[in-house]
């Protein structure tokens, strides 16, 4: 595998002290035929949970699915994922992460970051017709979600063709009830969760590959459409601090309400799509259900 020194290289650097912020600008090779996704199946008497990896933005190239993917969510029950976002008032939830993301303690962000790295933010979020009064206000975490969606602006990518959306969609016309397994609270907090200076560090890494945004999501999804498992574990154990922590902690609350699914004792099928990098990795939602005793198969194995 061609790809491997240089996982092998970031890892080593890594383990000897040296701070890596990279999404390792690997290319990797355009998938053929349908996407195969991260998909597992797992069982326990008579219940069954289909777990599904989600890629949140895309294009049509996320299309067609793998027809195991598409037959094992028309056998379902109910349909699981992280927030079901079509439930959701935009308006509120807006507020409700503003609210989160604004300074309540009297500092400003040009005190806490360099001054070029403050006008560097202001200078891309004046995209999104924000001023320095308004900028200011706003904590790192805040400022890198949202130079995140500048980052999207200038690209074909959207949410509309997210794998998570999707199935949202299906759900809908099937009328399958749909689960959500966390809150807009809760990721708010998990998001920002870490601590100031890795708040600052992550802002200032999203600033200098603004411009790699579109290369970066078009590489994840070749992966994802070959269903490479391997890169997003390896993608996965590179978070750092308490972005690991937080995700973790994500995933540690998430398997408990999929074993939930598993215990229910009512014969159902659950299809739960939850993002990729939930599925890969130590202490992921499938590592931590392997952990448990549960059987987590990968469609070979169905």
């Amino acid at each position: 595998d061609k790809e491997a020194p240089v996982w092998s290289v970031l890892e080593k650097l890594e383990k000897n002290g040296v701070e890596v912020h990279t999404n390792a600008r690997l290319s990797f090779e355009e998938h053929v035929g349908p996407s195969e996704g991260v998909f597992y199946k797992v069982k326990k008497d008579n219940q069954t949970v289909y777990l599904l990896g989600s890629i949140h933005l895309g294009d049509q190239s996320l299309y067609p699915l793998n027809e195991q993917i598409n037959t094992a969510f028309e056998e379902a029950d109910h349909l699981a994922v992280e927030i079901d976002i079509g439930d959701l008032d935009e308006m509120e939830v807006s507020q409700t992460i503003m609210q989160q993301g604004m300074y309540q303690d009297g500092k400003v962000l040009s005190e806490v970051v360099e001054e070029d790295v403050f006008n560097d933010a202001l200078e891309q979020l004046s995209a999104l017709g924000m001023n320095e009064e308004i900028v200011d206000q706003f904590q790192p975490w805040f400022v890198t979600m949202l130079l995140s969606e500048v980052a999207l602006q200038e690209t074909a990518l959207n949410a509309e063709f997210g794998i998570d959306k999707h199935f949202i969609d299906r759900a809908k016309d099937k009328n399958l009830p749909i689960i959500s397994l966390e809150s807009v609270e809760s990721q708010i907090t998990s998001i920002s969760s870490a601590t100031e200076e890795e708040q600052i560090d992550s802002l200032e890494y999203a600033l200098e590959s603004i411009d790699d945004s579109e290369e970066e999501l078009t590489q994840l999804m070749r992966v994802w459409r070959s269903g490479n498992t391997d890169v997003f574990a390896q993608l996965r154990e590179m978070n750092q601090g308490s972005d690991q922590l937080a995700m973790d902690e994500r995933d540690l609350l998430m398997s408990g309400k999929i074993e939930e699914f598993l215990n229910a004792d009512n014969g159902d099928t659950y299809f739960v799509v939850v993002g990729s990098l939930h599925l890969a990795g130590e202490n992921s939602i499938t590592d931590l259900l392997k952990t448990r005793g549960y059987s987590v198969e990968p469609p070979g194995g169905f």
